[in-house]
């Protein structure tokens, strides 16, 4: 299947990218949560 290489890059060329900003806002929200439990 001819599709399956382009079909597989997109998907890890996608995911990487959703993942990155997924924990992008973890790390925001447990500073913040960090720094009420500090105050």
């Amino acid at each position: 299947m001819p599709m399956t290489g382009p079909i597989a890059y997109k998907g890890l060329d996608l995911m990487p990218t959703w993942f990155v900003f997924v924990v992008a806002v973890l790390a925001v929200v447990g500073i913040v949560l960090a720094r009420r439990r500090g105050r």
